[in-house]
């Protein structure tokens, strides 16, 4: 029987800090081209509520991807919560308004892939220890 310690110290750091890349870019890509990607979705152009709300889900987006960069090990059950409220949330409003439902199921699927990287991330961190083979 042979014991490995694991690569990332068995905390699953890994996958906060692909969420953290993947949250940063995703913010930065609504903050830039938030309206265009819009209009590109629905064949619309974003109302000024709808340019409010792209804003703000990227600035939100783009913090929350540099404190899993700067800090991966902090808020990991908060921001897995906070991402599986939105996608419920998302997937809600595709439901009742067909005008945003392309949108609204865009950021419910990234909410729930980040969900999913930051749940996996947390289980790893709970299972971890070391490698026996």
């Amino acid at each position: 029987m042979t014991v490995h310690s694991r690569p990332d110290g068995g905390a699953g750091t890994g996958w906060s800090t692909a969420s953290g890349v993947w949250g940063t870019g995703w913010g930065l890509t609504l903050l830039v081209a938030g309206p265009r990607l819009w209009h590109g979705l629905t064949g619309t152009d974003a109302g000024r509520g709808d340019r409010a709300a792209i804003r703000a889900l990227g600035a939100r987006h783009l913090g929350q991807g540099v404190v899993q960069l700067v800090a991966p090990s902090r808020f990991t059950r908060t921001l897995t919560v906070v991402e599986t409220v939105h996608a419920a949330t998302m997937a809600g409003l595709a439901t009742v308004d067909p005008g945003r439902r392309r949108p609204a199921l865009l950021s419910a699927a990234v909410a729930t892939g980040t969900a999913a990287t930051l749940l996996t991330r947390t289980i790893r961190r709970h299972t971890s220890g070391p490698v026996v083979s």
